[in-house]
């Protein structure tokens, strides 16, 4: 065989060796993929998987065993509509709120390995139905204590890849996904004796509590999905000196102005405000909290009876979880 001839075995060995290991499609970069776990209301752990270069999302429901895959496509900054015309909020790699069918999912990166002292802290959350509080994650002792009374002990559950807790009588059982110590989300059940078989209890989403935050630092604008699956945007204005106002663009502008707005300098601001659409006394007037991670996450949570479900069917307060991508 001639020189030119083992040049050209060379080039060829050369070629199919570059083709098996960039994979069966040849010269193609790896596919950009997420995982993500959490909950959905009224009660289901799922687990995600997005391909944000295929615009592929699967899930699966690890409580009923449902899964499949949708395509999706982004209809704006943050936002993407999936291809059962259902719309989600994300932050890649870190958080995925959905609402399908009047659930509420909210998912979190999956982690790699069992948590650590990382989810060790204080937090504010707020549940499905508009109740807002704060917990803390002792993770020296593996317990979990809130203002709601809550006294639980927690595992790590390999198969969830979530902590798995539950009181000392065995009643409440739940889920928890973390994105450090910053955000998380519960996904709860329930029972009335350890003879009865556990029911959804819904979800619970928190963020942690801050110490000192400089106002400047809520600005920006924040994409929300609640419980219903309306969407829509919290706009925050503020400087080092205050929170200016703040703007709910929903199916009109609503304006909250800066002197009506409490801000309680670790993540929560309460403020005084109609519910969209309320006509009449019921729903005016109602108390709202805002529970931030300033420039990330925001959770909205109203505990007013009308403020969900349909006019004569009122079903209490309301939850949404909004992201500034």
């Amino acid at each position: 065989m001639g020189r030119r001839h083992y040049f050209i075995a060379y080039y060829i060995l050369a070629f199919l060796l570059l083709c098996i290991l960039s994979g069966c499609g040849g010269l193609t970069t790896e596919d950009e993929i997420y995982h993500y776990a959490g909950g959905g209301a009224p009660g289901d752990f799922y687990q995600l998987t997005a391909n944000m270069t295929e615009n592929t999302i699967f899930f699966q429901n690890m409580v009923t065993g449902e899964s499949g895959t949708l395509s999706f496509q982004k209809v704006s900054e943050g936002v993407y509509q999936d291809s059962d015309e259902d719309l989600f909020v994300m932050i890649p790699n870190q958080m995925v709120v959905t609402a399908v069918e009047g659930q509420l999912i909210v998912a979190l990166k999956e982690p790699d390995e069992p948590y650590g002292d990382e989810i060790d802290g204080e937090y504010y959350y707020a549940d499905l139905w508009g109740e807002v509080g704060d917990a803390t994650v002792d993770t020296a002792n593996k317990k979990i204590t809130s203002s709601f009374g809550d006294d639980l002990s927690y595992e790590y559950n390999t198969e969830y890849n979530a902590i798995e807790f539950t009181d000392e009588e065995n009643l409440n059982l739940g889920y928890g996904i973390y994105l450090s110590n910053e955000v998380s989300v519960w996904d709860q059940y329930w029972r009335e004796s350890t003879d009865d078989e556990f029911e959804p209890g819904g979800i619970v989403v928190s963020v942690r509590k801050g110490s000192n935050y400089d106002p400047a630092d809520y600005a920006g604008s924040y994409y929300f999905l609640d419980r219903e699956g309306d969407y829509g945007t919290f706009t925050i204005e503020a400087t080092a000196e205050g929170i200016n106002q703040i703007v709910l663009h929903d199916e009109e502008d609503i304006p909250i102005p800066g002197e009506d707005v409490t801000d309680y300098g670790d993540g929560r601001i309460s403020f005084t405000a109609d519910l969209v659409g309320a006509d009449g006394p019921d729903g005016t007037n109602e108390e709202w909290n805002l529970l931030i991670l300033p420039g990330k996450v925001l959770i909205i949570a109203c505990e007013a009876e009308e403020a969900y479900g349909e006019e004569g069917e009122e079903d209490g307060g309301i939850l949404a979880v909004a992201v500034c991508p």
